[in-house]
């Protein structure tokens, strides 16, 4: 009986290691809201104005599940969640733009207040390196 008990548990602490690890390069959308909420209580999701309205996956491509905006000290800054990392980085890297994990963070470029909120709070990554000056 203590055989099996400790395969039982051994197999219960395999099944929850590989299911946590599973999913380690995906944010939900829960996640990514509580995660600034705890950074910056202050920031506000601004809903769509009609139906029209709103993040639209066309304008980033495959991979696009949908995306937010919201408001971090008078600046907007939007959101777009992809299906992986890979289709994120590869958008992030087309619109030179700021990513972390599934998620691309539009219209932060030059925008001091963004950048520092999402390298801080994200460890978000430039979408292309920056380009060296000089030669």
């Amino acid at each position: 009986m203590d055989f099996t008990y400790k395969n039982g548990c051994a197999l219960a602490l395999t099944m929850f290691f590989l299911l946590s690890c599973t999913n380690s390069d995906i944010y939900s959308k829960n996640e990514m809201w509580k995660i600034a909420v705890a950074q910056e209580p202050n920031i506000v999701l601004l809903l769509p104005k009609d139906l029209n309205s709103g993040v639209k996956c066309r304008d980033y491509g495959a991979g696009c599940i949908g995306g937010v905006r919201v408001r971090l000290r008078k600046v907007d800054l939007t959101l777009v969640e992809f299906e992986t990392k890979e289709h994120a980085k590869n958008v992030a890297a087309r619109i030179n733009q700021y990513y972390v994990r599934n998620w691309v963070f539009d219209n932060a470029m030059k925008e001091p207040v963004l950048e520092h909120f999402i390298k801080k709070t994200y460890n978000a990554q430039r979408g292309l390196p920056l380009k060296k000056r000089g030669n």
